[in-house]
């Protein structure tokens, strides 16, 4: 009877290996997934729940969210978390596996016994869907904990084994065909301008028992040239407006709750790679600059005024597009600055609008 069971069980899992699966990993399908993970040594429980968007038969982009509950010694923290991925599938036809590997940037908003503050990681993935049925994989990641705050670090694990179920969604083909009859997005050419303007609003904490979390709201307004239909270069604008309450003993001894305010204002250059997806009202992008600016610093009940002209900011960038028109994007996008006056900038997620203007020649076409 054992040997029975051993014979059965080698003749499915051969039929399973020999099934060829047409899995719904392609343009335009849609992939969702909830699960719950729980770990031990600190107590972690975790509630999270993904939705991808396949750009084209190779990419896709997954936002993300994640409530977790940790509790250690004395210290219970409750994280709840934002996140963004874009993965590369190298998928075969006919292949039930599905090797990918991906790029996650998270934003954490931590609520602990002691400090409430965010934080934010940096994640590199790898790993394999294995399609059981058309619409349905398991999968499985090792990540690694690229660049993680100090504090999410103490919780995290660098490394991580990550397992799932997937649930793919077709597309509608029907829509897919009509759609093909009608132009859905202005293909940038070489000539064209764009323009963008992003905002983003920063929470950060400061390690200090004087001085409480500050606000940043960032403001970012850009023109620039397509050089082709991918690469595009111009010139940006850059304001930050921070605030922060922080106590100090007055001259009799007195605690006194003051606010400071700051501004950063300057003028710099970027760079951007475009891909734009036939057939598809998504579109990705890479962006790098350089900004410099000067900074304006000041109280609220104490005269005192500052300035400083040697502010100088680096940053990378990556995004996804989506066209509510021809010519009108929404942009959502992941960025990591580097700050001279600034350093905390750090990682923080930055959305907008752009709008493509055709060069003359187009549209004056006799």
């Amino acid at each position: 009877m054992k040997n029975l069971y051993i014979k059965l069980s080698i003749l499915l899992l051969a039929q399973l290996c020999g099934t060829a699966v047409s899995a719904q990993i392609e343009k335009g399908s849609w992939m969702a997934t909830g699960k719950s993970t729980m770990y031990v040594d600190p107590l972690r429980f975790s509630i999270q729940g993904d939705i991808g968007y396949m750009l084209s038969n190779r990419l896709m982009v997954i936002p993300s969210l994640k409530n977790s509950y940790v509790n250690f010694s004395k210290l219970a923290l409750n994280d709840f978390n934002f996140g963004l991925e874009a993965r590369y599938y190298y998928l075969k036809p006919g292949k039930k596996l599905a090797p990918f590997v991906g790029l996650r940037g998270d934003l954490n908003a931590d609520h602990s016994t002691f400090y409430n503050q965010n934080s934010t990681r940096l994640l590199a993935n790898t790993g394999v869907d294995f399609m059981i049925t058309p619409n349905l994989a398991f999968e499985t990641q090792v990540y690694y904990d690229m660049k993680s705050d100090e504090v999410y670090r103490y919780f995290a694990r660098l490394w991580g084994l990550d397992f799932s179920l997937r649930t793919f969604l077709a597309k509608n083909k029907k829509t897919s065909k009509k759609a093909k009859k009608e132009v859905l997005v202005y293909q940038v050419e070489k000539g064209d301008w764009v323009l963008n303007g992003n905002a983003n609003y920063v929470r950060t904490a400061v390690e200090s028992p004087w001085f409480e979390p500050t606000f940043d709201l960032i403001l970012t307004p850009k023109v620039g040239l397509a050089l082709s239909k991918h690469w595009i270069v111009g010139l940006s604008a850059y304001t930050r407006l921070t605030s922060r309450d922080y106590s100090y003993f007055g001259e009799k001894e007195e605690f006194i709750i003051d606010k400071s305010y700051a501004s950063q204002n300057g003028i710099g250059v970027f760079g951007r790679y475009l891909h734009q997806f036939s057939d598809s009202k998504w579109a990705c992008f890479a962006e790098a600059g350089y900004t410099a600016a000067f900074s304006i610093s000041a109280n609220k009940t104490r005269t005192w005024f500052s300035n400083s002209d040697s502010d100088r900011i680096f940053y990378g960038q990556v995004g996804v597009n989506y066209f509510l028109s021809p010519k009108i994007a929404l942009e959502a996008s992941f960025i990591h600055t580097e700050d001279s006056v600034f350093p905390r900038a750090g990682n923080h997620l930055e959305f907008g609008l752009q709008a493509y203007l055709p060069k003359q020649s187009k549209q004056t076409k006799p």
